[in-house]
């Protein structure tokens, strides 16, 4: 069973965000995988960059799509994206410097409730402005694939 579950219950209208969301989840469920199977001492500094990664792209999206509808509420969004960015950072730390077990565990409860709020509550906020709005669609889409159909490097 995983982790974390996909639900079109998260859908938020626009299908690159939506792609996206999956991808995260499915980031965090192999996450969980790593630590269950290999034990907390064994996730490398790379996975933490490539989770790092993977959100800031999402989020410049995100971001752009709510802009591009004038979603009122487009600067508080963004700061919750800032704090969220911040705490992946702050638990890196201290997975790498103190306690690794206790990092790993706070970082996939993290994880997972602070998307699971985030997508049901906060991105569903602005569903109404981006569903079937074809310019929250085209600046989705000008940000090129979902998180799904590439590499966080590319």
């Amino acid at each position: 069973m995983a982790f974390f579950t996909w639900s079109q219950d998260m859908s938020v209208g626009v299908d690159l965000i939506d792609s996206d969301h999956q991808a995260l989840i499915g980031l965090i469920n192999e996450l969980h995988d790593a630590l269950k199977d290999e034990g907390s001492a064994a996730l490398p500094a790379d996975t933490f960059d490539r989770l790092i990664e993977y959100v800031e792209r999402h989020f410049v999206r995100e971001e752009a799509v709510m802009q591009a509808c004038d979603y009122p509420n487009e600067r508080p969004h963004r700061v919750q994206h800032d704090r969220f960015t911040h705490e992946i950072s702050t638990i890196r730390a201290r997975y790498f410097k103190d306690d690794a077990s206790e990092a790993a565990d706070e970082l996939l409860n993290f994880l997972k409730t602070w998307l699971r709020h985030h997508i049901l509550v906060e991105d569903m906020a602005y569903r109404s402005y981006v569903e079937g709005n074809a310019e929250a669609i085209d600046v989705a889409d000008n940000f090129g694939p979902g998180l799904n159909e590439t590499t966080p490097t590319s």
